[in-house]
């Protein structure tokens, strides 16, 4: 079957006598329009964006224009393959070229040149892919950037505007790194330029200090039609006045009580992340004693519902003290049965 016949004249716009200056301005305005980057998920507009840098790719090499100039419309569609269009046309052509061209053609086959079967029979797709310099694809790389947010953020789930630079295809060589044949003057042969924007990123819920959240496709973009690397959040979870995250999710609360609160029991008002509950505190408790909150902690990540709170008691001693509570004391420490020390003697 014919390879589709390219008009890389209307592609761009531009009239068949266009000269240099004209294809390149015609290319970056089009570029800008059709750019991958400002279309994201629009397969018509990368499609067309394909078209344009392949049109470019001809229209910009003085010898591929001369060679596509060459062939009339009318010419090519009476053949039914470019490879024979062009060998009818080709005048004087020795055996053993014709022969290295065709071995050349079935390697292309494999390889291909990323564009049309057009291009590829016109120029042959391993040629074409050496004249562009073309390399093994590369993955764009991954970016990271650091992002503080709150222990209530980091439990309810937040959204933030982070402010990121990446590389992104340069629109005036569509990424090769070269116009005719020479290094690209803007991105220097790069393919990528640098760019700084505003990113709304979504942190999940249950996020930790070390946690890293992926956005995919927000990366560097590749070389050589590579795929684009991702972006990744390195999160920190702001120290809070009274609640400390654990590693597995879990947040320690310290609770303070008083030598008779933890003695004779009480029912307390606890802060958690998500309000304030009450609690019963027996008897009899200890200093450093635990209680625990079952799923009162952040959400955990991986898995259905929510770590707990630990309670960790402080029972904390007046520094100062009336008459009358010092008389107390003393007539408790006269009373007092048991002796703690015990284990010591």
């Amino acid at each position: 079957m014919a390879a589709k016949y390219q008009d890389y004249y209307r592609i761009l716009g531009i009239e068949r006598g266009a000269d240099e200056t004209e294809v390149k301005r015609a290319f970056r305005r089009l570029a800008r329009e059709y750019h991958p980057d400002a279309n994201k998920g629009n397969k018509l507009l990368e499609a067309k964006f394909k078209d344009l840098n392949e049109a470019y790719e001809v229209l910009s090499d003085p010898e591929k224009r001369a060679r596509y100039d060459s062939l009339q419309h009318d010419t090519f569609r009476n053949f039914t393959n470019v490879r024979e269009s062009m060998r009818a046309n080709a005048e004087g052509a020795a055996a053993a070229a014709r022969a290295q061209a065709a071995h050349e053609e079935k390697a292309a086959d494999a390889t291909g040149s990323g564009f049309s079967e057009f291009f590829d029979s016109l120029f042959g797709s391993k040629r074409a892919a050496f004249n562009r310099q073309k390399k093994t694809q590369q993955r764009g790389d991954d970016r990271q950037v650091p992002v503080e947010i709150q222990l209530g953020e980091a439990f309810t789930g937040t959204r933030k505007t982070i402010s990121a630079e990446r590389e992104e295809t340069c629109v005036a060589c569509g990424g090769f790194g070269q116009q005719a044949n020479a290094p690209c003057k803007v991105c220097r042969g790069q393919g990528t330029v640098s760019h700084r924007r505003q990113l709304e990123v979504k942190i999940p819920a249950g996020v930790r200090t070390g946690s890293r959240v992926r956005i995919a496709g927000e990366g560097n973009p590749g070389r050589h039609g590579g795929d684009v690397g991702d972006l990744y959040l390195n999160v920190t979870v702001k120290g809070h006045a009274y609640f400390e995250p654990q590693e597995n999710g879990d947040i320690l609360l310290e609770l303070p009580l008083t030598p008779p609160e933890a003695a004779l029991g009480i029912d307390v008002q606890v802060p958690t992340l998500s309000g304030r509950v009450m609690m019963k505190i027996p008897a009899g408790t200890q200093s450093n004693q635990l209680f625990r909150l079952r799923g009162r902690g952040l959400p955990r990540i991986k898995e259905k519902g929510n770590a707990d709170q630990l309670v960790k008691v402080r029972i904390t001693v007046p520094q100062t003290l009336t008459l009358e509570e010092r008389d107390l004391y003393l007539q408790l420490g006269r009373m007092q049965r048991d002796n703690p020390r015990r284990s010591l003697i």
